[in-house]
């Protein structure tokens, strides 16, 4: 699907974007909590992946509780707390510690 930014650009004005975004996400959502229920003999474990902020934590709770909503015991382990916390010491040093050192993994 190509969509020029003229297109975009009267898309994103529209009143309703929000509620339309919305409204076509959690169609997605619900169509996946449909195909994860219909295999989850075969396919037990959901992964999703993508760039941060990607709403991966959102999605993961909302399919989590659609299932649950639905009588299918299940859970999910978010990624997003995988630091240790910081030090009294690093919090005024945000501009030049390396936060996502390796060290730094809990």
């Amino acid at each position: 699907m190509k969509i020029t930014i003229k297109e975009l650009n009267g898309f994103l004005q529209q009143d309703d974007f929000y509620n339309l975004s919305d409204k076509i996400y959690n169609s997605h959502v619900e169509k996946a909590i449909e195909i994860i229920i219909k295999n989850r003999m075969e396919k037990p474990i959901v992964l999703l992946c993508g760039p941060s902020g990607a709403s991966k934590t959102t999605t993961a709770q909302k399919i989590t509780q659609g299932l649950i909503n639905k009588g299918i015991n299940c859970g999910y382990l978010s990624m997003d707390d995988y630091f240790f916390s910081l030090s009294e010491k690093e919090k005024t040093l945000t501009d030049s510690a390396n936060l996502e050192a390796p060290e730094r993994v809990d």
